[in-house]
């Protein structure tokens, strides 16, 4: 029988609004309490129990969780606590509404008069209304929650959270933290970027070691793609010109095109709480350069920062600020892969409460770090109203696959910079590069090459030699007892594989094919880097830090699935995303984003140490299973926000990967499930026949109760 004080979510709303934002904390009643350790969780053994995989439509329809955790021998009952759900009304302000640029008035509607129905981008426009749940004004309500941090002033508790959207929104809320640790939202409203000519596709982020709140601005919008008269190549770039409801305040604007500047976007914002009542600084930090953020990780020398870049063909970047605290000028670098080792396949079994870890390897790679120069933020924020692409690269034609002498190739992975799949834009294009200032006549201008380096970040590390190759690489998180950091591939494909005749580049290859995997792992991985001090870069000149990333090889992957059902095996990781760490309890935590249709994405903790031989604790762990086509995300461990320590996690629009990606071709008869499938998926298979349901849209956000940290067991003195 069930508890029902444990179980009150699963009476209440299935989803009624398609992400879902969760925030996973450790639940026990509050005892009395001393001051808590600055590293509470340092040399501690923690072990999650281990959820099973979702058996029934019910548990695959719906969030689930471990409902306990272990802490130094001591159980504390876990479990899901709602704070608000996309669409609900919290005072005068709807959760989840996308502001217009005079915002907080007015907000973004999906009004569609006879004159906007010949624009050639309406028909995709009207591919995403089932996707978004509209209020009775018709203003939209979006269901991709991503990053939400938990930030304080003084006494005061908020959170920050991100929709991932183009145009973007970012929520602050109140929060309220009773005397057992639960939280509750007592106000929210979104963040006024009308300064910045709004923001765009805030996807991932971190908390900085300072407290602010560091976001994403993902998918850069491709600046080659404006046409000589100022519009945008309709082929390309749908994004951008659905960023013009930002300023229309309408989905469907009659001018998509108007006051849209490229490199507006494409940046690492941080929002610094200022006072009690929430008030905010926000800035765009332009010094770190534009590309596809997933997100900036912080070090602890509070200067050194690691960004990784989303999508296809993209590069990796390491930013070391001048001052501590102080993310507005430093050193931009770009890393360079030298090949190893070989990979091979192997698979071991930890210990007997294991379930098997794949240990299939990909190649392992020695780093190198290329300076793109340094700058500071203010000299780049000047350039971005007079500067266009044609100012810094002239662009050669290909002859025959092969760019001209004096150009250096580039793959530009298109696919990025467009909305949908669309037949006549090729997936991955060579372009011949000319670093060219137009104004000038010359490369030999020092503030040319700064903002070159910083509005086209990845041209210009490809242009100097980095590594432009890697695919779908995500989160972040560092180890701080053994000194590695860890970063995800959702898919280890695309450019990371060896260039084959035929392909984009292949003339090339002796240039820019630097990674070379000997297969593809479509189940993605984790890779480790081992940081150090005393490094220089590749022009032999000091790097002033002591978190330099020196290589990277092959800590866990995906497996594909042999049992006819999934294409990755439930029973492991697939898809890696949001990465984050229990400081000082070897304990990586893993988010997965996932396109299996059948696979419910998970949360897993992975022990980064061999468990102790006859203890309880497992290498690797299920603890989250979010809905059907839902993405794990925004997973975020803070180990002691006010006496309590907390796991958020996002189930980002359940049911969205699934429909977006199948419903289309399963209702014209494209795609069909295996006949043994559609008993044990009957439901999903008549939901994609049918219309989104309005309860699948949306988003959730909310509490499974948190640990005190205060009551956790002492520590022996020997304790490391």
């Amino acid at each position: 029988m069930r508890n029902e004080k444990y179980h009150r979510f699963y009476d209440t709303r299935m989803f009624a609004s398609g992400s879902i934002l969760i925030l996973l904390t450790l639940f026990l009643a509050c005892e009395s309490q001393t001051t808590p350790s600055a590293a509470p969780f340092h040399g501690r053994q923690v072990q999650f129990e281990h959820l099973d995989l979702p058996a029934t439509h019910y548990e695959r329809s719906r969030m689930r969780a471990s409902s306990w955790v272990t802490v130094d021998g001591r159980s504390y009952r876990i479990d899901f606590q709602e704070l608000v759900r996309t669409g609900d009304v919290i005072g005068n302000q709807q959760y989840g509404r996308l502001p217009a640029h005079d915002s907080p008035r007015n907000f973004i509607r999906a009004v569609e008069s006879p004159a906007e129905r010949t624009h050639p981008l309406a028909a995709d426009r009207k591919r995403l209304l089932p996707f978004w749940k509209l209020n009775p004004q018709g203003e939209l309500i979006s269901g991709n929650a991503d990053f939400t941090s938990l930030l304080s002033y003084d006494d005061r508790l908020f959170a920050i959270g991100h929709l991932e959207e183009v145009p973007a929104a970012v929520y602050i809320s109140n929060l309220h933290q009773d005397a057992r640790g639960r939280l509750s939202i007592e106000s929210t409203r979104p963040l006024d970027f009308g300064q910045f000519e709004g923001t765009y596709n805030a996807c991932a982020g971190s908390v900085t070691p300072w407290g602010t709140h560091l976001g994403s601005e993902e998918y850069d919008p491709d600046a080659r793609r404006i046409l000589p008269g100022g519009s945008m190549d309709a082929r390309y770039n749908d994004q951008i010109t659905q960023m013009s409801a930002y300023f229309s305040g309408n989905l469907f604007a009659e001018n998509p095109e108007a006051r849209i500047n490229p490199y507006r976007y494409g940046w690492i914002p941080e929002i610094e709480i200022s006072s009690a009542h929430g008030q905010t600084r926000i800035r765009k930090h332009y010094a770190m350069g534009r590309f596809s953020h997933e997100l900036a990780y912080v070090m602890p020398d509070r200067r050194t920062v690691y960004l990784t870049d989303d999508g296809a063909h993209t590069g990796f970047f390491m930013f070391i600020a001048d001052h501590p605290g102080n993310l507005s000028a430093g050193t931009l670098y770009a890393a360079r892969w030298s090949t190893e080792t070989r990979g091979n396949v192997t698979s071991t079994n930890a210990n007997r409460n294991a379930h098997t870890v794949n240990n299939q390897t990909g190649d392992s790679g020695r780093l190198q770090w290329i300076s793109l120069g340094h700058t500071r933020s203010s000299e780049i924020e000047a350039a971005l109203d007079q500067t266009r692409f044609t100012d810094l690269f002239k662009l050669e034609p290909v002859a025959d696959g092969r760019c001209p002498t004096g150009t250096r190739p580039f793959l530009n992975a298109n696919i990025i910079n467009t909305r949908y799949w669309r037949t006549d834009v090729p997936s991955v294009e060579l372009e011949c590069l000319r670093l060219f200032d137009v104004r000038m006549k010359s490369v030999d201008s020092a503030h040319f090459r700064r903002v070159a380096s910083r509005l086209e970040s990845r041209r210009y590390a490809a242009h100097l030699g980095a590594t432009t190759e890697f695919h779908k690489m995500e989160g972040i998180a560092h180890d701080n007892r053994h000194e590695k950091l860890y970063v995800a591939f959702a898919s280890l494909s695309g450019g990371m594989l060896p260039l084959k005749s035929g392909d984009a580049g292949y003339h090339h290859r002796h240039e820019i094919d630097h990674i070379r995997l000997p297969q593809a792992q479509r189940c993605g991985g984790i890779y480790a880097l081992q940081l150090k001090a005393d490094q220089t870069d590749s022009d032999g000149r000091p790097m002033d830090s002591t978190y330099v990333a020196v290589n990277m090889r092959p800590e866990l992957l995906g497996r594909s699935s042999a049992n006819g059902v999934n294409d990755c095996d439930p029973n492991t990781i697939a898809g890696p995303d949001n990465l984050t760490f229990i400081p000082g309890a070897d304990l990586l935590i893993v988010a997965e984003d996932n396109d299996d249709i059948f696979r419910n994405d998970m949360v897993w903790t992975y022990r980064v140490t061999d468990p102790k031989p006859e203890s309880a604790e497992r290498k690797l762990t299920r603890i989250v299973s979010v809905p059907y086509g839902a993405e794990a995300t925004s997973t975020y461990f803070y180990d002691n926000y006010h006496g309590y320590a907390y796991l958020m996690v996002v189930a980002q629009k359940p049911y969205g990967k699934t429909l977006s990606r199948y419903a289309d071709r399963m209702r014209t008869g494209a795609v069909q499930f295996p006949p043994q499938l559609r008993g044990e998926y009957r439901e999903l298979y008549e939901l994609l026949h049918q219309p989104i349901p309005e309860e699948y849209k949306g988003a959730i956000i909310g509490t499974v109760g948190p640990i005190p940290v205060a009551s956790l067991p002492a520590m022996p003195e020997d304790a490391p």
